[in-house]
């Protein structure tokens, strides 16, 4: 636009997120795509506008919202990439004190690759736009979570969601839900399944989940899933399975798609859990509390004689499957 001396002027739809009482998603009954959020919250895009547009020199740390965020590592440190936006050709990014690098920008953006450690870290970026020195910082809360439990199990916790790489912050219990990944010998993880997708390559569903304001959480899906296995140190854990029957709202006129209205039921789902060789869940389906429900069964298990945990889906009927897990230690 800036380079079209013809052009007086664009607009964006939409300046906010505004409510929309038929919409699922991840926020259910909201329209977001606003470029501020319905506390009109500064989101990445406004950030940007804000620095490519504004009338004084500015730059902006992305990602201002996501206050609390996990990163499975196999050291001390998790690297999360870290966008600043600036009109500057280069930016310099200090994570607590300690300079990280200097990164350049491509149309206004840099992505710096952070260092983060466990707690509370400090990101700051400093850059020069047309002569003037610009800066801004943010506070991240950052759970660097082991990618296996030899040193021990985390104080606070394991939250794993299926079906996607999808993180997923719950700011009422400032935690982040992070996405699965495949079991490796040590560690922990899912064995087996496919990610359930509703049509073509969309993952999950659009759908209200009800029961919950977590939908996230339940809106993705593992299924014909085997196990769900959790190397840790013994001891007492609770674990709680969360499930949904996944099934699709109706389509609406103006959600433009490729794939068309998906007529899938995957209802049909019994099965049995069992873990550490106990059946704590039998003939066990989602369904029987309703479509689109989210139904979470809490277990206590004792870990011991190196065993770990081992929940494993035993299916009788249909698929077996798994939207997300949670793990503490007692």
């Amino acid at each position: 636009m800036k380079k079209r001396d013809f052009v007086a002027g664009s607009s964006v739809w939409n300046l906010a997120d505004f409510y929309s009482e038929v919409r699922g998603d991840a926020v259910p009954h909201v329209n977001s795509k606003g470029i501020l959020g319905l506390d009109r919250c500064e989101k990445d895009a406004y950030l940007y506008y804000k620095s490519m547009l504004g009338e004084k020199p500015s730059l902006y740390i992305g990602g201002k919202n996501w206050k609390y965020r996990s990163c499975v590592s196999r050291t001390a440190e998790a690297r999360m990439d870290v966008p600043v936006f600036v009109k500057a050709d280069k930016v310099r990014v200090y994570c607590n004190q300690q300079l990280v690098g200097t990164f350049a920008t491509t149309d206004g953006v840099a992505m710096a690759s952070v260092p983060f450690t466990d707690g509370e870290n400090r990101v700051e970026a400093f850059a020069e736009v047309d002569g003037e020195k610009v800066s801004d910082a943010v506070i991240v809360n950052m759970r660097v979570v082991p990618a296996s439990f030899e040193k021990g199990f985390p104080v606070t916790g394991l939250h794993v969601t299926c079906g996607s790489q999808r993180y997923m912050e719950d700011k009422e219990e400032s935690l982040c839900w992070m996405p699965e990944k495949a079991y490796e010998q040590g560690g922990w993880g899912y064995v087996g399944g496919t990610v359930y997708r509703r049509a073509g390559d969309l993952l999950g569903t659009d759908a209200d989940i009800l029961g919950t304001d977590k939908d996230p959480i339940y809106q993705t899906q593992r299924q014909n899933i085997e196990a769900f296995k959790a190397d840790v140190p013994d001891g007492e854990y609770i674990i709680t399975l969360h499930f949904a029957s996944l099934k699709e709202a109706a389509a609406l006129v103006y959600n433009l798609s490729a794939h068309g209205a998906d007529k899938k039921d995957d209802t049909a789902s019994v099965f049995d859990v069992v873990v550490n060789g106990e059946k704590v869940l039998e003939q066990f389906n989602a369904a029987d509390y309703g479509v689109s429900r989210a139904v979470a069964k809490r277990i206590h298990v004792q870990a011991k004689q190196g065993q770990g945990l081992d929940v494993r889906f035993n299916p009788i009927k249909g698929k077996t499957m798994l939207n997300a897990i949670e793990i503490y230690k007692r």
